[in-house]
């Protein structure tokens, strides 16, 4: 059972509403990453090389590289109750241990 080895959510931040960002949908064993976002050039037609010059607001993973894939926003209440783990990156959840 991976569940008894995986980094729990910290549950002195259930209270607080924190949203948490995941790369692929909710489910058991998915990795809940600390919400960030980041701004983005729009491109209106896909077939003009340039820009248009709108920007749109995109929620990332805070341990993510720049132009990183748009991760699913949800509260960490709930990643906890579909089966999220935490990542454990310096950027994300360092204080998660495996329980």
């Amino acid at each position: 059972m991976t569940s008894s080895l995986a980094p729990r959510l910290p549950r002195e931040l259930f209270a607080t509403g924190v949203q948490v960002v995941t790369i692929a949908p909710l489910g058991p064993g998915v990795v809940a990453h600390r919400y960030a976002t980041e701004t983005r050039q729009v491109q209106d037609d896909v077939y003009r090389a340039r820009p248009s010059g709108r920007t749109e607001i995109y929620p990332v993973a805070a341990c993510a590289e720049a132009d990183a894939d748009q991760g699913y926003p949800c509260s960490l209440q709930w990643a906890a109750v579909h089966g999220a783990i935490a990542c454990t990156e310096p950027k994300c959840f360092p204080e998660a241990v495996s329980a």
